[in-house]
């Protein structure tokens, strides 16, 4: 999996700041500042895409990551 750091102050984000993509299994996990990370499931490498360069990324999640694909939450060793 490869992990991705955002700069929060320069995308405005307060709930995360990291993400990771699993191309072969089509995961994308992003852990929150809180210790929870969400893992979204079947997730094409061009959603991603949208995602990384959404100026809007912690609406993206709600809009469109949340609200259109199966997720788990989980408490996670690795924060954002």
């Amino acid at each position: 999996m490869n992990v991705t750091n955002f700069n929060k102050k320069a995308w405005n984000l307060s709930h995360f700041s990291k993400i990771g993509y699993c191309k072969e299994k089509k995961r994308l996990c992003i852990y929150f500042l809180n210790g929870f990370t969400m893992e979204v499931y079947d997730v094409e490498e061009s959603v991603v895409f949208e995602f990384i360069i959404s100026l809007e990324k912690e609406a993206f999640i709600r809009n469109n990551l949340a609200s259109q694909y199966c997720v788990s939450f989980y408490a996670s060793p690795l924060r954002a």
